[in-house]
């Protein structure tokens, strides 16, 4: 009878184990050849700018002040996505892709018709229809449906900068199934983004315990599991507990994937960042050559990841005073957006930014004038190109 009580809650918790990661293999792999974004980077850009103005309208009138830095921090993120319109879409596509394969999992709750009319509108870039039909789910759903239906419409809340929705909808996914990293991830990088750094911490060491549990100690997810909780320690200056889990991650990628594998080169570019932000030159310097020399091979040597590479070790040179070291990196991330994204784009900006005040330190402030005035030409343009709605 003793042997048949410990046995009936191990089996029971087993099943658990099972299903969740079922769930999490099933659903957080969307298979995105079904799914075809029907929208461009500049219409999307002309979304990204009536959010945008509808957050300063919000911020304008809130008076709550936890509820007006929530929405500064919104108004933080749609700014930064106007500058990179392509890299805003792709995590949408992601995003939308992602709820496509939820829904499709369960079609059976509202039937074929709606799923065909919510993909449409998500390929066109609207997710109304798909929350519409998540919110059905989570009314009528089991536990395990209304969990997954609760994420989806975290995720789909966060792709439209609603983080206070998007904050709810994870929460609540979580309390639904408190033992799904997926979930635990998604609220704790979130709760990260708003500030919330214990209750960020929580859900991200739970969901590493999870990882490693059910998975292998050195699976892809739990070096992901490990970067998500040392990017929290590193924005919080907990630098040596970062610097662990850093180094772990970076061992796991390299032994699983490959010591040339990109996602080793991002590993390598955040130890490297860490040890930029406290000063350590000599320890960064290394790292973002590896995580350069990593992009130019895997991706080409004009791919826009290895211009991004470039500026992070331009930055190294010219925090020391290595002007003349930085200026071809330089030039050389500038040439690289310039054909990559085309001479009109943000990046490209960016980078004139960037060299114009490398030029002003090495005193050719002469040559640096033309450059600045590019980059606020540019801007001026995106402004002018993408009016609110």
């Amino acid at each position: 009878m003793k042997i048949f009580k410990i046995i009936v809650p191990l089996v029971i918790c087993a099943i658990f184990l099972a299903l969740t990661i079922w769930f999490i293999k099933y659903f957080s792999r969307a298979d995105i050849s079904e799914f075809h974004i029907k929208v461009s980077a500049k219409e999307f850009s002309l979304d990204l700018k009536t959010r945008e103005n509808n957050i300063k309208q919000a911020i304008a009138q809130e008076q709550d002040p936890q509820k007006k830095a929530v929405k500064q921090k919104e108004l933080d993120v749609a700014q930064k996505q106007i500058e990179n319109p392509e890299k805003a879409l792709k995590e949408y596509e992601e995003k939308a892709a992602a709820a496509y394969k939820a829904l499709e999992g369960l079609k059976e709750e509202f039937g074929k018709r709606s799923l065909a009319q919510a993909k449409e509108a998500l390929e066109k870039g609207d997710p109304s229809l798909a929350d519409k039909l998540f919110q059905e789910v989570l009314a009528k759903g089991n536990p395990a449906q209304q969990a997954e239906a609760a994420y989806q419409l975290g995720s789909l809340a966060e792709s439209r900068i609603d983080y206070g929705q998007a904050n709810k909808y994870y929460q609540q996914a979580v309390n639904l199934q408190s033992y799904n990293p997926l979930y635990l991830n998604a609220a704790g990088n979130l709760s990260r983004t708003l500030g919330n750094y214990q209750e960020s911490e929580k859900f991200l060491k739970r969901a590493l315990e999870l990882r490693e549990k059910s998975l292998s100690p050195e699976h892809p997810d739990v070096a992901q599991s490990l970067n998500n909780l040392a990017g929290l320690y590193m924005e919080q200056g907990k630098y040596g507990e970062a610097e662990t889990l850093f180094q772990r991650a970076l061992a796991i990628r390299e032994k699983v994937l490959g010591p040339e594998n990109p996602d080793v080169a991002q590993s390598l570019n955040n130890l490297a960042s860490l040890y930029h932000d406290q000063g350590k030159y000599g320890e960064a310097e290394p790292l973002y050559k590896r995580a350069l020399a990593i992009d130019e091979k895997a991706l080409g040597p004009e791919h826009p990841d290895v211009a991004g590479r470039l500026n992070n070790l331009a930055s190294l040179y010219r925090e020391q005073g290595r002007y003349n070291e930085a200026e071809p990196l330089c030039k050389r991330a500038l040439a690289i957006f310039e054909k990559a994204l085309g001479p009109e784009h943000p990046n490209v900006a960016t980078c004139l930014k960037n060299y114009a005040a490398l030029l002003k330190k090495m005193g050719r402030g002469a040559e640096a004038a033309p450059l600045e005035a590019r980059a606020q030409a540019i801007r001026a343009k995106q402004a002018q190109d993408n009016p609110p709605k």
